[in-house]
């Protein structure tokens, strides 16, 4: 008897899908994955050890030399949120605010995809007058548990999360001021109220659930490989910082050289 191909080929598909999901079956690859993205965020209350990463000349800077003497506000940041641009008056004038009260600005860009050219023009274009690092991997931002862009983690002087969570209640017509109060309960020695808002707290509690969940459905198993690191950049040369940097219409000339002093 002759048997068609196209029988034969059926078969071994049906047979190549059975077992695919039988071989899945009790697996949570979801799981799996967040279980694999340790160390888990920190809470608040925790101490944070700090950071080293480069600025967008490729230079190392660790938070302990940048920090503020009674407090550091961390400002994640990435190019193309418009966020940031909603945002940058209403940051600009919380530093006036508390520019001489021993806070320090950093901002954190944790997309992987964000060059250090692309963030200096951006620094240029909203007029920063804080320092950018490239968190290229999303070290930082997973550890602090920020769950994007336009999130804030301020920091006391003894480096302890005291606040994170939004800028305010509202991007565009802002009626609470949740950073600005946590900045000042920090500076008097008191426990910001509240010390969560936003996506922030529940996107640290979402992801513990998740790796208690698959170290619980899957002990002893193995936890899924790390995403592959991003590809380095490119350098930033020496005439694309003074293209941008020192060209007439920039009304700040001379942050740049500011901004980059150890």
């Amino acid at each position: 008897m002759r048997i068609r191909g196209d029988l034969v080929v059926l078969v071994a598909l049906l047979a190549g899908s059975a077992y695919a999901v039988a071989t899945q079956v009790g697996t949570d690859p979801v799981g799996q994955s967040l279980a694999a993205r340790k160390p888990p965020a920190l809470r608040t209350g925790a101490r944070y050890p700090g950071f080293e990463l480069p600025d967008v000349t490729g230079v190392p800077r660790a938070l302990a030399k940048w920090k503020g003497e009674k407090a550091t506000v961390l400002y994640f940041w990435m190019v193309e949120c418009p966020c940031i641009d909603a945002v940058e008056m209403r940051v600009k004038t919380l530093m006036d605010k508390y520019r001489d009260a021993g806070v320090s600005w950093v901002a954190v860009d944790s997309h992987p995809d964000d060059t250090p050219a692309q963030v200096l023009d951006k620094m240029v274009d909203v007029h920063a007058d804080y320092r950018v690092v490239l968190d290229r991997k999303e070290e930082v931002s997973t550890r602090l548990g920020a769950p994007g862009a336009v999130t804030f983690v301020v920091l006391d002087a003894e480096m302890r999360i005291r606040y994170r969570g939004e800028l305010d209640d509202d991007l565009l017509k802002p009626k609470k001021p949740f950073l600005d109060e946590a900045i000042a309960a920090v500076l008097a020695g008191r426990d910001p109220s509240p010390a969560e808002t936003g996506l922030a707290g529940d996107a640290v509690r979402v992801i513990e659930a998740a790796q208690a969940e698959a170290s619980a459905a899957h002990p002893g198993m193995p936890h899924a490989e790390a995403p592959p690191e991003p590809a380095p950049p490119s350098p930033l040369d020496d005439q694309h910082v003074r293209a941008v940097t020192e060209k007439p219409a920039n009304p700040r000339r001379g942050w740049w050289q500011r901004l980059t002093q150890s």
